[in-house]
């Protein structure tokens, strides 16, 4: 069972604090009343659990939109679990702090599996016809006591649908400033690298694994008696220093190891038109 501190720190994440809470169930109308009449109605859902679910999952499958969510027998019969669960918990009252921190979870996890609020939406309007039906033959006769009980269950679906949405909404654009960021840290590193590259007193070229030339800084040129990059980036190392052994680049490469060796003359092609 989660602890009093992991459901405040739910909530304090998603930005849904008590008051706001408190707020949306007097903006819908939400009372002790409609926790009552939801109630009448729970061994009713619980009879009929596993024929909604079915439905449900029938309507998923039919449609290859929502069917790539299940690609197998476990994927699916893990959802339809948690969807049992989360229909087992609707009609049960208490709506405290534990069934909003659940509802704002399920918003979350439909970012994570890339569940799009749409089909969500779609899919509550099939259980609302399908509890709606139950309810109608279990009050029938008793027009008024159905339309209450109906009105009550529309009040709390739409809570749980507000909540996941929010959190489906907030999950997005925390992802979203994760990628902003990473973009920018990589952005920063990338002209620390170029700052480096330029400023080191020694000749740096960078290569890909076919061992051609990325980057370069002016050293390197210096040494080629070369003024343009263009004249280097793009061609292989070895075109433009053909003196040069391949064998320790290869065994770098190979090896991923570092390469070390005493200071030794090194010759690179004198200031020519070099060709790829």
């Amino acid at each position: 069972m989660e602890t009093r501190d992991g459901l405040k720190e739910c909530l304090l994440q998603s930005g849904v604090s008590q008051q706001e809470i408190e707020l949306r169930r007097l903006w819908l109308d939400f009372t002790q009343e409609d926790e009552a009449l939801i109630r009448e109605i729970d061994g009713l859902l619980t009879e009929n659990l596993d024929q909604l679910i079915e439905d449900m999952y029938e309507h998923f499958l039919s449609f290859p939109e929502t069917r790539a969510f299940f690609p197998d027998e476990p994927t699916l019969l893990k959802a339809k679990a948690a969807q049992r669960d989360y229909f087992l918990r609707l009609t049960k009252g208490n709506y405290d702090d534990a069934y909003v921190a659940d509802r704002l979870r399920v918003g979350s996890t439909h970012y994570r599996i890339g569940l799009d609020p749409k089909w969500y939406l779609a899919a509550y309007n099939r259980v609302l016809l399908f509890l709606s039906a139950l309810v109608r033959r279990r009050y029938q006769g008793d027009g008024d006591r159905h339309e209450k009980v109906m009105a009550a269950l529309s009040r709390l679906i739409f809570f749980d649908m507000e909540l996941a949405i929010e959190s489906y909404t907030l999950a997005k654009e925390k992802a979203i400033r994760q990628q902003r960021d990473a973009i920018a840290e990589l952005e920063t590193e990338k002209r620390v690298t170029k700052r480096i590259l330029e400023d080191a007193p020694v000749g740096i070229v960078r290569l890909d694994s076919q061992f051609a030339c990325l980057e370069v800084n002016g050293d390197f040129l210096d040494m080629l008696e070369l003024s343009d990059r263009r004249e280097v980036v793009g061609l292989c190392l070895f075109s433009v220093c053909p003196h040069m052994a391949r064998e320790p680049f290869e065994d770098v490469l190979k090896n991923g190891q570092p390469f070390r060796c005493a200071a030794a003359p090194l010759y690179l092609k004198s200031k020519t038109k070099i060709s790829g």
